[in-house]
């Protein structure tokens, strides 16, 4: 929870592609929900940094590669 110390926390994350049809061309999306198991919280999201903000909500700031391509282990 937020201002509270966890260990650990338990995330359940759904990511689907929904088909946007936008004019004459249709094009993907990727949707996605998040939940936090603790406390039920959940949110939808549009994009990989929505879905980080959620968690950083419960944990504090991750550490994230900022150039390079390379991901850092979380």
């Amino acid at each position: 929870m937020p201002g509270e110390e966890r260990s650990s926390n338990s995330f359940v994350v759904r990511i689907w592609q929904e088909q946007a049809q936008e004019s004459a061309t249709t094009s993907s999306e990727w949707r996605g929900w998040i939940q936090h198991a603790f406390t039920g919280k959940a949110r939808y999201f549009h994009s990989v940094d929505d879905m980080l903000a959620f968690i950083e909500w419960y944990t504090g700031p991750l550490g994230r590669a900022e150039q390079g391509g390379e991901k850092e282990d979380v």
